[in-house]
């Protein structure tokens, strides 16, 4: 009887540190270097497309909401913790990206924890036709324009939502569908996914040190460098570096008149109407280099009718000199001698984000608020 029970004991013993031992492992873990863990719908149509491309999984949905998922190997009564670090490229500012989490296969019921670039998330469920909203709210620990961490974490029927390692909302769930994690977006965004995993909340998720939020700007800088042409690199040449914050007003107005440049002859005035005259580019500072190239602040000054417009915008440019984006700043008209409109704004940094706030005051007093906004890292 000894013996046996010895053996039990034994038996019981590696049995039970097996499964604890695997119990330490993720049930998921995805850094997205290849689609070895395939994950559905990869591909493009008209409406959507889904690809994986250095790291990361990239979700541009064009006419319809989308969403990719995964089946975890968990049940209702498992403790477990999801996470992901995702950014918004793109699109509609107000839409919703984020997680799906215990979703049913025939993805018609689950809950969603999503966030949108305005600096709100949402905390809903879905049973067919039912839709509930737990939790809508503001919460400046979002980062616009940059990257974003979001954490659930399922302890009984009591769950934790935090955003970038913060907690935002806590709430008990009473509803478990399924055991499917699902990455989704509304119509008109585009998001990249730089991992995902699902873990024991005791055991906490695995360190990764190769996100592309990381990357040094010495590093950027050097590879746009190394690409620019010579021809660019003239033009890049003609924009000041300026101290942040910088404030801009008509009085402290200082730039380089670029207009005869061959990159601007070619990129801003191939297509000009008639009416336009005495049209010149000013090249007024470098806001930032990032891994697309270059966001530089630049003035487009001409005449119309019997208006003086002097143009502010936000160009991007590729290393080779490939203007990618243009972004509005606000403008400066003055019309028959006086000034209609007058601009004044402000350029500032938070992390990796540049903000520039503007403001445009007519001459009746009226004003006109414009924020531009973008990863300093990326340009997007």
């Amino acid at each position: 009887m000894k013996v046996i029970g010895s053996v039990f004991c034994l038996l019981f013993w590696l049995t039970t540190n097996a499964l604890l031992a695997q119990r330490s492992e993720p049930y998921l873990f995805e850094e997205f270097k290849s689609n070895e863990q395939s994950w559905p719908f990869i591909g493009a149509n008209n409406d959507y497309s889904i690809a994986i491309e250095k790291g990361h999984l990239v979700m541009n949905a064009k006419a319809t909401a989308i969403h990719t998922y995964k089946a975890i190997e968990i049940n209702e009564d498992d403790d477990v913790a999801y996470y992901t670090n995702m950014i918004f490229m793109g699109g509609d500012h107000t839409a919703w990206i984020g997680l799906h989490f215990n979703m049913n296969t025939d993805v018609n019921k689950y809950c969603s924890f999503v966030y949108n670039n305005d600096k709100e998330f949402l905390i809903s469920e879905r049973s067919g036709k039912k839709y509930e909203v737990h939790r809508q709210s503001k919460s400046q620990v979002i980062k616009p324009y940059d990257y974003n961490s979001l954490t659930i974490i399922k302890k009984g029927s009591t769950y934790k939502f935090l955003i970038n390692d913060k907690q935002v909302h806590e709430l008990r769930i009473k509803s478990f569908y399924g055991s499917l994690l699902g990455i989704t977006g509304n119509r008109n965004t585009q998001i990249k996914v730089d991992e995902v995993q699902v873990y024991g909340p005791a055991n906490g998720r695995q360190e990764t040190y190769d996100d592309e939020s990381t990357f040094l700007e010495a590093d950027v800088n050097a590879k746009a460098k190394k690409e620019a042409t010579p021809e660019f690199q003239e033009f890049m040449n003609q924009f000041a570096r300026v101290a942040f914050p910088y404030n801009f007003n008509p009085q402290n107005a200082q730039g380089v008149d670029v207009s005869s440049y061959p990159i601007v002859q070619k990129t801003f005035y191939k297509y000009i109407a008639s009416s336009v005259r005495n049209k010149q580019m000013w090249a007024m500072c470098q806001l930032s280099d990032c891994g697309e190239g270059y966001a530089l602040l630049m003035m487009n000054r001409y005449q119309i009718n019997q208006q003086d417009i002097s143009r502010f915008f936000v160009a991007v440019f590729d290393p080779s000199g490939k203007l990618l984006q243009e972004r509005e700043v606000g403008e400066m008209v003055k019309e028959n001698g006086s000034f209609f409109k007058m601009v004044e704004f402000k350029a500032y940094k938070e992390g990796n984000v540049m903000n520039i706030e503007a403001i445009e005051t007519f001459s009746n007093g009226n004003k006109s608020r414009n924020s531009v906004r973008f990863n300093t890292v990326l340009c997007n």
